[in-house]
């Protein structure tokens, strides 16, 4: 184990997550939900691909390998997979220039941050236009377990009579927090992927791989005469030479 995970303290933390699932046992796994953040670096390029090894020494990266522009997206859904709140997104600007104008609202939640990063103002935004309604929407005030990590950035007071929340042990969300046993993996991978695909549309195709004008139309089969090939005229020699140097032609010699 490495990162957060090597720092984990597994033994207490074994102890607070068995008393966390003697809580959750009172709730059907489809009333047991899971938030997690995380950032999304949008610009950024992969900085793997593969190449011959004769062609690794043309092979060339871009600058936007190394792009760091980012957002953090907010991601909540059930243990069963069966409900899947949107997922939020946090940035910087009041109001994102590729979403202004009239019927190009961003379709996912936003929110600002001067950092873009989730703070309490963020998560009450959140908590109050995002999770609490899709939930009462979806089970109709009965009673919900949420399961979070023990951040600053939540509001620890904020609570709900038909929401429960259980925070996790410190450092141990990367070993116990559902989030990060593949979902988040999973989402950027799919970003990523449709990113590429994205970029590669506009590339222009080689001339070895453009697509051939189509050959024409054949003759029409109920035509009744072939039509008349083209017959070469044959060029008039000039005209012979005047005496007397005068010019030939409508001249009178």
């Amino acid at each position: 184990m490495h990162g957060k995970a090597g720092e984990a303290s597994l033994a207490l933390a074994a102890t607070t997550m068995e008393k966390i699932r003697r809580k959750l046992e009172a709730y059907p796994p489809d009333r047991i939900y899971k938030l997690d953040e995380t950032g999304l670096l949008y610009r950024c390029l992969p900085s793997r691909s593969y190449e011959p090894r004769r062609h690794r020494r043309h092979a060339r990266g871009t600058r936007a390998m190394r792009h760091m522009d980012r957002v953090t997206l907010v991601l909540c859904s059930n243990a069963t997979g069966t409900h899947k709140l949107p997922v939020a997104m946090i940035g910087e600007p009041v109001s994102l220039l590729c979403f202004r104008g009239e019927g190009n609202e961003c379709s996912l939640p936003y929110f600002n941050q001067k950092k873009a990063w989730m703070d309490k103002c963020v998560y009450v935004r959140w908590w109050n236009t995002v999770f609490l309604p899709a939930v009462r929407d979806r089970h109709g005030g009965a009673k919900c377990a949420l399961i979070m990590d023990n951040s600053s950035t939540h509001d620890t007071e904020l609570s709900a009579d038909d929401v429960e929340i259980l925070f996790l042990p410190p450092n141990v969300t990367a070993i116990y927090q559902p989030m990060d046993a593949g979902v988040i993996a999973a989402l950027k991978r799919r970003y990523q992927r449709h990113l590429l695909a994205v970029l590669v549309r506009w590339f222009p195709l080689p001339s070895r791989l453009q697509p051939h004008p189509p050959p024409p139309d054949p003759p029409h089969a109920s035509s009744a005469t072939p039509p008349t090939p083209h017959r070469l005229t044959p060029r008039r020699p000039p005209p012979p030479p005047a005496p007397c140097g005068f010019r030939a032609g409508n001249d009178v010699l």
